[in-house]
């Protein structure tokens, strides 16, 4: 498993000792857990608990981090089952009212005009800007392009591509061509080894501190993030006429659903456009 995944695992059974303490019951035995604890731990991180990252000043957890907690839980018991601690997982006696749905997040993503704009944007830390325009064009996470090296950066019969043999949140191996901007906005490599890091990276919150500026910068009205290099990416490829399948590998996707999000983005902005000239035509 991901890191990622640990962290959520431990930061679930952090919450549900919370539950537990709520109840006044830390040492409840797992036969105990019914439809009711189920549905009375819904309750409780809805309107009780408070994410304590913060702890001067406690707040409400996200939708999306709601669900991820139920998702969790929903997981445990189903493990439960499997290994006959539990007959059934009583979360599927739950409707569908009853259970926190999933939030469909927002993907924010440049246009062509903003990546432009971004990219003559000053700004304090050039290493963090060419690793997120070279992230523009090529769809990596920033878990991935932290780590490349110049081993990875090679010449194929087809031209320059990047290679990397296991992406850090699905493991999946990905090739993505590199076209002539991302080319460009490689660092000089100065005999760097092999080995050596592409691009000398500060930590993830320091980087998207150093993208909030530029974009402010580049009058960018949206809530950049590192990660708004990889919906770029998609969405610009897609527009541009990249097939729906051929997107989702460059993007080393598992499921094509997770690549139909981005395409229907770029219907919805086809429709506008499509909208206005029809505007247009009937003034």
């Amino acid at each position: 498993y991901a890191a990622s995944t640990y962290r959520n695992y431990r930061s679930t059974v952090n919450v549900i000792k919370a539950y537990l303490q709520h109840l006044h019951r830390p040492r409840l035995l797992m036969a105990k857990i019914d439809k009711g604890f189920v549905l009375g731990f819904i309750d409780f991180i809805e309107h009780n608990y408070r994410n304590t990252k913060s702890p001067d000043n406690p707040k409400e957890m996200s939708p999306h981090t709601l669900h991820l907690y139920q998702s969790t839980l929903v997981r445990m018991l189903n493990a439960a089952v499997k290994e006959g601690v539990l007959d059934r997982n009583p979360f599927y006696s739950l409707e569908r009212k009853d259970r926190i749905g999933k939030q469909q997040a927002e993907k924010e993503y440049l246009t062509k005009e903003e990546l432009k704009a971004f990219a003559e944007a000053p700004t304090v830390n050039e290493t963090t800007k060419r690793a997120f325009l070279f992230c523009c064009f090529t769809g990596l996470r920033y878990s991935d392009v932290s780590v490349l090296t110049w081993r990875d950066i090679r010449q194929g019969d087809n031209g320059w591509m990047v290679s990397v043999k296991a992406m850090q949140k699905t493991g999946k191996q990905v090739v993505i061509p590199l076209n002539q901007s991302a080319i460009s906005l490689l660092p000089d490599r100065n005999g760097c080894k092999p080995s050596q890091k592409v691009f000398d990276m500060t930590c993830l919150s320091a980087c998207d501190r150093c993208l909030k500026k530029m974009a402010a910068a580049a009058k960018v009205a949206k809530n950049i993030s590192f990660h708004t290099s990889r919906h770029t990416f998609a969405v610009l490829t897609l527009a541009a006429g990249g097939d729906i399948y051929t997107v989702g590998k460059l993007l080393g996707h598992t499921s094509i659903n997770s690549t139909q999000v981005y395409a229907d983005v770029v219907m919805e902005t086809k429709v506008e456009a499509i909208s206005r000239i029809s505007s247009y035509f009937s003034q």
